[in-house]
């Protein structure tokens, strides 16, 4: 059986994950919309500017994963993570974490 840190690191490990493969996603979302524009004006038009706000918002999640404090992603993967569509990364998150956990 687990102690309560191990399980805390767990959590951690859990949501940063998590909060990595949300905000790759976004990015990948992102540049794949602009990447199937045919010409420049539809890369600057509205949809383009809503395209590059996802890529930014995957690139800001995906830096927050990686460098914020704890408090602060964990706070963030908990008010990410509240939406149902999410559970698939969640999910995979887990996985990963399992995964690590088997080969460690």
């Amino acid at each position: 059986m687990s102690t309560r840190r191990q399980r805390d690191k767990l959590d951690l490990l859990t949501s940063r994950i998590f909060l990595f493969l949300l905000g790759s996603f976004l990015i990948t979302l992102g540049a794949l919309a602009l990447s199937t524009s045919n010409s420049l004006q539809q890369t600057f038009s509205i949809m383009g500017a809503i395209f590059y706000s996802i890529a930014i918002i995957g690139l800001v999640i995906t830096l927050i994963s990686v460098a914020a404090s704890e408090k602060f992603f964990t706070k963030t993967a908990n008010a990410t993570g509240s939406h149902e569509i999410l559970i698939v990364f969640i999910l995979a998150a887990v996985g990963i974490v399992w995964i690590f956990k088997r080969l460690k």
